[in-house]
């Protein structure tokens, strides 16, 4: 009897219409590539991605903090890989890098930035309130507390306050 329950749940799991067109076995996992973005270009993208997913842009905090953030996370672009702004885990079930972790790879970074700011909306949408008032402490530890990252939030926030300062004066003003 279990044998037979057992054969007639394996039939109707490979014959019903999720399980027929998933892709069972198949690798995501691509090659890392580095895909490094100058400064500016990386203020630019974030701002476009934005726009994609909200559809408006961002204030000029909204976008220094997101800057800020991406900038700690990314090298200010330099470390960049497979388009990844953010540097955002992913799962075994789309493209995907490792380098210590697993990690999304995008097309382009359009689709980093939408992802990004996709990502913030989604699991940590109480930091935007912090993003909003241009306070990039605040931010750093909203961030922390929903998992976007594992370092130290006082150290993380004093480096996102230099960093906002730079994209709000130096950065932003150029878009």
């Amino acid at each position: 009897m279990i044998k037979l329950l057992a054969l007639l749940i394996s039939v109707i799991m490979l014959t019903s219409p999720m399980m027929a067109h998933s892709d069972i076995g198949k690798s995501y996992k691509v090659p890392m590539v580095r895909t490094p973005i100058g400064q500016l270009e990386l203020a630019a993208v974030l701002r476009n991605g934005h726009y994609a997913v909200f559809k408006k842009f961002p204030s000029d905090k909204r976008l220094a903090v997101g800057w800020a953030q991406v900038a700690i996370e990314n090298g200010q672009g330099y470390h960049t890989f497979n388009h990844n702004l953010g540097n955002i885990n992913s799962a075994k079930t789309r493209p995907y890098y490792v380098k210590h972790h697993r990690f999304k790879s995008h097309k382009d970074f359009m689709d980093g930035a939408a992802d990004y700011w996709k990502i913030v909306n989604g699991m940590c949408k109480s930091s935007l309130v912090a993003f909003d008032a241009g306070a990039p402490r605040w931010a750093a530890y909203r961030l922390h507390a929903c998992g976007y990252y594992g370092a130290d939030p006082t150290e993380y926030g004093k480096a996102m306050q230099q960093l906002y300062t730079k994209a709000k004066t130096k950065l932003i003003p150029q878009l």
